[in-house]
């Protein structure tokens, strides 16, 4: 089946984009007929299609582009046209507990930020606690679902969203603000250099850089996982016209690529006869 899926996830009928869309609906519909929470059958549905897909492929990178693009932004809006500020509870406990949770929705961040990063500065400790203390998904999707099955009231559901609100606002403000004039850098470990020259005295013995074109055909939209290169091969990056590309597994190859490889000469001579359609007995 993940064979089959993998087939024609890249067709121009985008039969398996069909096909997830496809499953999706048939969950929502089964999970509305048996009572339940429609989300619980999307997630199943999204399970499923984990499963038979690989993380990184070209489906899960097209439904990822249509849920971010386009269906959550509608959720959003959705959210947005609910909301009410004459909704909300006007008791004093009610914006007392609103207020409580906003300090501690900052201290949860901040405090481990400030004890667990010790390499930086204790200002960008705090910069980056409270810039990871923006939170806008989960607590408005949270709300939605507890007031949908009457476990918060319509004030504490508009007191949620009103909070998430602040904290997206209030938290890129407060960063900038504690980051001005502080050039952001990552620490070095103990004892390592800033950088590193590749030469005869890093590389493995016999060892050298080589750049291979890709001429065959045969290797267009193949992963890298799936490439079988011979051994002492290691890919440095990928020229595609005038963009450089980092290998990873997921990372796509097509024909008249360039890659950078390190590696045995006789290897990259092998790797070369490979991506040159021509076979190493000839």
């Amino acid at each position: 089946h993940v064979r089959g899926l993998q087939s024609v996830e890249n067709a121009t009928s985008e039969m398996g984009l069909r096909w997830a869309f496809a499953l999706i609906l048939s969950f929502l519909a089964f999970s509305e007929t048996l009572g339940t929470e429609v989300v619980v059958g999307a997630f199943l549905a999204g399970a499923i299609v984990s499963l038979l897909a690989e993380r990184h492929s070209p489906l899960t990178q097209k439904l990822n582009s249509i849920g971010y693009g386009f269906l959550l932004p509608i959720f959003f809006v959705n959210v947005g046209l609910k909301f009410s500020v004459h909704a909300l509870a006007t008791e004093t406990d009610f914006w007392l507990m609103l207020a409580v949770m906003l300090v501690a929705m900052y201290l949860n961040k901040t405090v481990p930020a400030l004890v667990f990063m010790r390499r930086f500065p204790i200002r960008q400790r705090f910069a980056g606690g409270v810039l990871l203390s923006a939170r806008l998904s989960l607590i408005i999707a949270a709300s939605q679902i507890g007031s949908q099955i009457g476990v918060l009231t319509q004030a504490s559901a508009n007191g949620f969203v009103l909070l998430a609100i602040t904290t997206c606002i209030v938290s890129p403000a407060w960063f900038t603000r504690l980051m001005r004039g502080i050039r952001p850098s990552i620490p070095l470990l103990d004892g390592m250099n800033s950088t590193v020259t590749l030469d005869s005295d890093t590389l493995p013995e016999g060892w050298v850089v080589a750049q291979i074109d890709i001429q065959s055909r045969r290797f267009n939209n193949i992963p890298m996982r799936n490439l079988r290169p011979p051994a002492d091969i290691l890919f440095v990056s990928i020229m595609r016209g005038d963009e450089r590309i980092i290998p990873r597994g997921h990372t796509t190859l097509e024909q008249f690529d360039s890659v950078q490889v390190l590696g045995h000469p006789d290897s990259i001579q092998e790797l070369r006869l490979m991506l040159g359609g021509i076979s190493p007995d000839k």
